[in-house]
């Protein structure tokens, strides 16, 4: 590899009017193809090693693409799955006599700048005897409710840490009983 002396050591002896020596040229000429073979070279390697971690960017890219495509899928699975729980779960407290039902109201949320600001959020709501616990749906999801009545009650905001305490404790009573219907076989008890 030829220092950066070595070049302005050529480059003056090139630019000079006087004539060089043969050998002299002849010795600069040989440094000089070396040099160019040598950087050709590392622009080979160098453009070889760019192009793996390209190439092997591109099979990541595709595999983070399948990943996400699965993860949406899973995601709107499981925000079915969960729906469908909740409304379930509306339904066993309308059966035990509790309050439960949808509306849609005002939630106070903040935006990525930590505003705040107002949505309109559909909510399905159930007074348990530990309080009241609510989850948010989407409009895609709203098939899913169409059985439950209005909630005739006040919503409370409320965090998700209060919401779950309520339900992990519940405070229904023991001698609290589900109705028993012929088409509910899973509610019967098993002998």
């Amino acid at each position: 590899m030829l220092t950066t002396s070595q070049f302005s050591e050529i480059k003056q002896r090139t630019e000079c009017q006087e004539k060089l020596p043969l050998e002299v040229a002849m010795q600069d000429r040989i440094l000089l193809v070396a040099e160019v073979e040598r950087l050709t070279r590392f622009v080979k390697n160098f453009s070889e090693q760019v192009n793996h971690k390209l190439d092997k960017l591109e099979i990541d890219m595709g595999c983070l693409e399948t990943e996400n495509e699965r993860l949406r899928r899973t995601g709107k699975s499981s925000s079915i799955e969960r729906d469908a729980c909740v409304c379930l779960i509306a339904q066993f407290a309308l059966a035990l006599k509790m309050s439960a039902g949808i509306g849609k109201y005002e939630i106070l949320e903040q935006d990525k700048n930590q505003q705040p600001i107002v949505q309109l959020q559909n909510r399905v709501i159930v007074d348990l005897p530990s309080g009241q616990v609510s989850w948010d749906y989407l409009d895609e999801e709203a098939h899913l409710f169409e059985k439950l009545p209005a909630y005739p009650g006040a919503f409370q905001s409320q965090t998700i840490q209060e919401i779950y305490s309520k339900i992990l404790n519940p405070e229904i009573p023991e001698s609290a009983e589900i109705p028993q219907t012929e088409s509910s076989p899973l509610l019967s008890p098993i002998l």
